[in-house]
């Protein structure tokens, strides 16, 4: 019995030799009918080789190896659970990208953005030069750190694809999908300034790209495009601002002549896109969540701020059309994030109750919104619960500094550990979890020894009822957590796209310009739409074209001179293919056609022309795969 076990076991072994054996052995006789295999195989070869030699194909061939990332997917799918089971893994993968993207969208959102309105305050900057610097940073910045992720791995196909398929998207599917909601009149002015500017970026690239080189300087022009671009709303927004002021007097002195006068403002006037020059994914929750909004001191005060950065003419005089003037004039002033008001007699309003320090703590560790929980709708509550294993981790590493919330999100066990668990994890993020100092001490230890100093500080010099002078700091550290949030996240989802490209043998453009453009644009399509059906059509539809010219350029400006300081000048190769014509005609297409009619209709939107724009977009898919599947 004995003997007949170590012989099945010997035979086993000697089996798996041989096979090892044959598959390490570079001459072809182990490859299906159908490889190509040369000398520097591509990874996506890996679906012409037998079933049984893919787990050490994977493991040998360079290509295959991401060499960032913090997981080795295309080994996982094909060595896991051996060659039979790569489906099941694959179908994993596919749930774990969803994940990914989830986490990408509610890191940017719910604590990226947060960071960046309370940072433009602080810095008081204008609407409109917020908007076009960080905000539009915040909105862009999945794609961004994609594209940085992908320029690492010198994947330039799919970060090309990711930034030009998504911008197909937005101006067609999504611009299709506002103009559907309603007829309404674009400013032609901020339109052909964003649609000018967005084909000479879209232009420059496709030259890049067709002559198959970038040199840092190219990169740099991409940059400095994007600071021309600033120019030029900062400086025709002071014009047309000028100019309005100007007819504005006039009318009144023409009305006081006549014995009239002129109040009010209509929806039309807050609807502006040069407000603030995009959209931002997360201002459909801040500045128009109405449903929510309660009628208090603090939420007036905290709208009267957020509207000041999001729509145009608001300010302490000018509150939002949403309340009610008689109310306004009983409500006193207010500054940025206070949590009681100054009676007409300077006297302080009574402080709040005492806050509980481990349940206020609870509350908001808790990933669930279950103070609002019995007015949200089933499908609020589902998507809560979905996000939730998301949210625990964001929450404990990045702090927020939100305006609307009581004490404006101030908790101070939860401030002081994130002070601990913000720079660990930073640390551990950018690589220095194993570097030590002076070869003996580990960095992260220093780290953790200053933060826990710096936390203990911060919990006995503060009260767990009052705001610290000092809180909006937090929105900077929150702003920097958030960051790398986003960067290893758009890694992941870098490193495990190529992987899922790779078992459905599809290249780099196709996964691109499809499943990378689509998970980075969703939360664009929601926001927007949201926007738009709130009554602000204009501001949704600029959106749809300022906001993916800045990405595009920043997109490829930035990772480009990132990967090229410091190397030889001899630039940065990059890969073109007849798929690329296709993604730049297509993106060519809806804009010059968008323009032109337009034009044509007096600056009018109809809905007949959202239907084609979509139809648009199918048809550009439907060129798209026919192309990578050979069928031209």
């Amino acid at each position: 019995m004995a003997t007949s076990w170590m012989s099945n076991v010997f035979h086993a072994y000697q089996a798996e030799s041989e096979l090892l054996e044959n598959c390490t052995n570079f001459n072809g006789s182990w490859l299906g009918s159908n490889s190509s295999y040369f000398d520097a195989p591509e990874c996506r070869e890996v679906n012409d080789v037998f079933v049984d030699c893919r787990c050490e194909f994977v493991k040998t061939v360079d290509d295959c190896k991401p060499g960032i990332g913090y997981v080795a997917y295309t080994e996982h799918m094909y060595c896991l659970y051996g060659p039979q089971a790569v489906a099941s893994v694959v179908s994993i993968s596919v749930i774990w990208l969803l994940i990914l993207f989830a986490g990408l969208g509610v890191t940017a959102n719910e604590f990226l953005c947060p960071s960046l309105f309370i940072i433009s305050k602080t810095l008081k900057m204008s609407q409109n030069v917020a908007g076009v610097t960080l905000l539009a940073f915040g909105n862009g910045s999945p794609d961004i750190f994609s594209a940085i992720a992908g320029i690492k791995q010198n994947k330039t196909e799919m970060v090309i694809g990711g930034l030009i398929g998504g911008g197909i998207f937005v101006t067609t599917v999504v611009a299709g999908s506002i103009f559907l909601t309603q007829n309404f009149g674009m400013m032609k002015r901020p339109f052909l300034r964003d649609v000018f500017f967005y084909l000479l970026a879209a232009g420059s690239a496709f030259y890049l790209f067709y002559s198959r080189r970038i040199y840092i300087y190219h990169a740099v022009g991409f940059v400095l495009l994007y600071l021309v671009y600033i120019i030029v709303v900062v400086t025709s927004r002071y014009i047309h601002q000028k100019h309005l002021q100007r007819n504005e007097k006039a009318a009144e002195a023409a009305a006081s002549e006549k014995g009239m006068t002129i109040t009010g403002t209509s929806a039309a006037d807050y609807d502006d896109p040069e407000a603030y020059g995009v959209v931002l994914t997360a201002f459909f929750k801040y500045s128009w969540d109405e449903d929510r909004r309660r009628n208090s001191r603090q939420h007036y005060c905290y709208d009267n701020e957020v509207f000041a950065i999001s729509l145009p003419r608001i300010d302490e005089e000018a509150p939002p059309p949403s309340y009610d003037e008689t109310e306004l004039k009983q409500l006193p002033s207010c500054s940025v994030g206070c949590d009681y008001y100054k009676s007409e007699k300077t006297e302080k309003l009574p402080l709040p109750e005492p806050v509980h320090p481990w349940e206020d703590f609870l509350h908001k560790v808790c990933p669930v919104n279950l103070q609002d929980w019995s007015k949200q709708t089933w499908m609020e509550r589902v998507l809560d619960i979905l996000k939730a294993p998301i949210m625990i981790p964001l929450i404990l590493t990045t702090p927020v500094v939100d305006y609307k919330s009581p004490r404006d999100n101030w908790c101070r066990i939860l401030n002081c550990m994130h002070l601990v668990t913000g720079p660990i994890f930073f640390t551990l993020a950018i690589g220095y979890g194993g570097a030590l100092v002076g070869g003996v001490f580990p960095v992260v230890a220093l780290v953790a020894l200053a933060s826990a100093a710096a936390a203990g500080l911060t919990y006995y010099a503060t009260q767990p009822d009052l705001v610290p002078r000092f809180h909006t700091a937090f929105a900077y550290i929150g702003f920097g957590v958030s960051v790398v949030w986003i960067y290893c996240i758009a890694t992941e989802i870098v490193v495990l796209l190529q992987a899922v490209g790779i078992a459905f043998n599809l290249s780099e453009s196709i996964v691109g310009l499809t499943i990378l453009a689509w998970g980075n644009c969703l939360l664009d399509f929601l926001s927007n739409l949201a926007v738009a059906r709130k009554g602000f059509p204009r501001m949704a539809i600029a959106a749809c074209f300022g906001a993916p010219f800045l990405t595009l350029l920043l997109g490829v400006g930035v990772p480009c001179i990132i990967e090229m300081i410091g190397q030889e000048p001899g630039g940065m190769q990059l890969n073109y293919s007849p798929l690329t014509s296709i993604l730049f005609s297509a993106l060519a297409a809806s804009l010059v056609s968008t323009v032109l009619v337009l034009v044509v209709c007096r600056f009018q939107t109809k809905k007949a022309y959202g239907v084609y724009l979509i139809g648009l977009y199918l048809c550009f898919v439907v060129i798209a795969v026919a192309k990578e599947s050979n069928v031209f």
